[in-house]
């Protein structure tokens, strides 16, 4: 036989102070049906209100009259034997629908129907959607905005039915003096992404889903390619000992068609096969065929045998994003150096080291771009630049495309050449890409 008893919901304090109280109906699991009554916590003596209440007599008619209707359907079903064979589910359906289909329409149980997932945690569901992505670059970019909201709202107690359309909107203005107009693109469309996801597992009502009428700007990003003249006064540039090495590695990216850093550092030992780097690539799966040149080879000779991997640029470094930085760091300081005098901190008289940086905007993702531009203006194929670069849709199973590899093979030597066969005008200026 079911039970059902009263429940006064002490969690769910209405802004008046009052709670909300309800049946518990217990039928192979406890389930409540809200009563539309909401009084102080003081005056739920003994299953009755007491105390000084407004409309107090009505309402304990009213509530008792509710639990003696559900008491006596209760049973009924059991003498009907009908109710052994009714899910919680179902009874409680059936319980809501006892006064009528109007009643049940406009019943706050109805209402939780069509904001299903309102008071849902987004950030419970964000970090099991991002458990579930299958790299970790894409995991790494979901956290960064999860650390973005977190640097502005509480995260631990946002939930979906907050982010509404005007709620992108403060969030995005927010964040224009900070950032960029992509920047605030990732963060719009991963918000998006994790809150369309929470919509299919049914976790949260398609009625709150405010992206139908919100616009997330996007605009293109800046080219970040060298002219050859630049390349070239990088390869030649007589940098500072503690530089080269990085110099040397953005060459060694560009003589690999513009290969990934995080691919190229983390590269087994056995990825070389008959002059070729065959490798799978972090960020997608996929596997990569690239032939290495004279130029590349005496690169891969010179920092090889490293503890871990194919090249030794990351044997003092436990973590790979440490040393991207640190590379990145040290390509945007190559230039000429002077020693100037200076005051520290105190003012006491100093000689300190003062940097002209040649490409003060220069990171490791400029060899790709360099690479792609290059044989664009060769006219090399878009087809098989894009093949070189491992664009497509493909499986992870294809060696990066199903595609004559020797036409690649070709279009690299013939940009390599370009490279070393340019003349640099000596009263040319060095060309300083917009950065946008």
């Amino acid at each position: 036989m079911a039970s059902v008893k009263f429940y006064l919901d002490t969690r769910s304090q209405k802004k008046d102070g009052t709670f909300p109280l309800k049946l518990t109906i217990t039928h192979k699991k406890p389930f409540h049906i809200p009563l539309e009554v909401s009084i102080p916590k003081e005056n739920w003596i003994a299953n009755k209100i007491e105390g000084e209440v407004k409309n107090k007599k009505f309402l304990n008619s009213y509530i008792q009259a509710r639990f003696t209707s559900v008491e006596n359907y209760l049973l009924t079903l059991q003498l009907q034997g009908q109710l052994k064979s009714l899910s919680p589910e179902e009874l409680k359906h059936k319980i809501i629908m006892l006064n009528s289909p109007e009643e049940f329409e406009n019943s706050e149980e109805k209402k939780k129907e069509k904001t299903l997932g309102e008071y849902k945690l987004f950030k419970e569901h964000a970090e099991q959607f991002i458990s579930t992505r299958k790299t970790d670059g894409t995991k790494e970019v979901y956290r960064y905005t999860l650390d973005t909201l977190a640097k502005m709202c509480d995260l631990n107690t946002l939930t979906f039915g907050e982010i509404d359309y005007c709620w992108l909107e403060d969030f995005e203005s927010a964040l224009f003096s900070t950032t960029s107009v992509n920047t605030r693109s990732i963060h719009l469309r991963n918000i998006r992404a994790i809150y369309k996801n929470a919509t299919k597992r049914k976790l949260v009502s398609k009625d709150l889903y405010p992206f139908e009428d919100f616009t997330i700007s996007n605009e293109e990003t800046a080219h970040r390619n060298l002219t050859v003249s630049d390349l070239v006064t990088i390869r030649d540039y007589p940098v500072e000992q503690h530089q080269e090495k990085y110099r040397d590695l953005f060459m060694l990216m560009f003589y690999m068609v513009g290969i990934n850093c995080i691919d190229i550092l983390q590269a087994p030992h056995n990825s070389i096969k008959n002059g070729r780097l065959i490798y799978r690539r972090a960020k997608t799966g996929r596997l990569y065929d690239i032939k290495i040149h004279p130029e590349a080879m005496r690169i891969i000779e010179k920092y090889g045998n490293g503890k871990k991997y194919l090249l030794n640029f990351l044997d003092n470094y436990d973590n790979y994003k440490d040393f991207r930085n640190r590379f990145n760091k040290n390509l945007k300081q190559i230039g000429s150096v002077e020693w100037v005098n200076a005051k520290s901190k105190n003012g006491r008289p100093i000689i300190k080291k003062e940097r002209k940086p040649l490409f003060p905007f220069l990171s490791s993702y400029y060899s790709r771009h360099t690479w792609a531009t290059l044989a664009a203006d060769l006219d090399i194929p878009e087809k098989t630049i894009k093949a070189g670069l491992g664009h497509g849709k493909k499986s992870t199973s294809d060696i990066y495309i199903n595609f004559d590899l020797k036409k690649v093979d070709e279009a690299n030597r013939k940009v390599i050449d370009y490279v070393n066969n340019y003349q640099k005008d000596s009263d040319k200026e060095v060309t300083m890409p917009s950065c946008g």
